[in-house]
């Protein structure tokens, strides 16, 4: 019995000492763990720090290193001045502008986003007409385009090097666009159709295309009776 208790009190003594020591390590591990978040945190705010000052310097690179803009012959037709609506619904009076096609069909591809529009818009027919320079029908033209101003446009596209000698009473003054050169029955006949029609759509208020060589002759059908045509067919 005597044996039996002296061991039960060794045993008790050895735990007791040993408790001591565990606390000691336990202390330790979670010191050690707090020194490795501080430092984590450190970390994580010095990237941060670098991160927006990084960002801020390049803005400012960007900024100080822009290449100059090159010129551009996109020219308002409409003149200088202050910029109102009528600006842009109203159709020059010279459809000669210096764009190039890629300026052209650029400029004649935007369109407006939203239904309706915010002044009262008369839809007008687009006479494009195709011709080698001259147009041998112009006085039977300018008979059926009398007394109907306002319902359409005219667009001629002749040889870069035709001038045409119209005065200023004809429906076709300064109704030639600018031009290049074209050989029937080559690709640069789908350019020039494209030139009419892309210089047509500068204008919101062409709303049908009629494409026209200068042998075509208008036979019957006032424009009023063509537009009513041409919307009953659209809707």
């Amino acid at each position: 019995m005597k044996v039996m208790v002296t061991e039960m009190e060794e045993g008790v003594k050895d735990n007791g000492a040993s408790t001591p020591k565990s606390r000691v390590t336990n202390q330790c591990r979670v010191l050690l763990s707090m020194r490795l978040l501080q430092v984590l945190f450190l970390f994580l705010v010095l990237t941060f720090g670098i991160s927006v000052v990084s960002i801020h310097m390049i803005k400012f690179l960007k900024i100080q290193h822009l290449d100059p803009v090159a010129p551009t012959t996109l020219i308002s037709m409409y003149g200088r001045g202050t910029v109102t609506l009528d600006s842009f619904i109203r159709p020059p009076s010279n459809v000669w502008h210096t764009m190039n096609d890629s300026e052209l069909l650029w400029r004649a591809s935007m369109e407006p986003q939203r239904n309706g529009y915010p002044f009262k818009r008369v839809p007008k027919l687009a006479f494009m007409f195709l011709s080698k320079g001259p147009l041998p029908f112009a006085p039977l033209w300018e008979r059926f385009f009398q007394g109907y101003e306002g319902l359409y446009s005219i667009y001629v596209h002749a040889l870069p090097y035709y001038k045409s000698d119209f005065s200023r009473s004809s429906v076709f003054y300064r109704r030639y666009i600018p031009s290049q050169a074209v050989a029937w029955g080559e690709m640069s006949m789908g350019d020039a159709e494209r030139r009419l029609l892309a210089n047509a759509l500068l204008d919101i208020s062409n709303e049908w295309f009629i494409l026209l060589s200068e042998s075509c002759i208008p036979l019957q059908y006032p424009i009023p009776i063509l537009v009513n045509m041409f919307f009953a067919y659209g809707r």
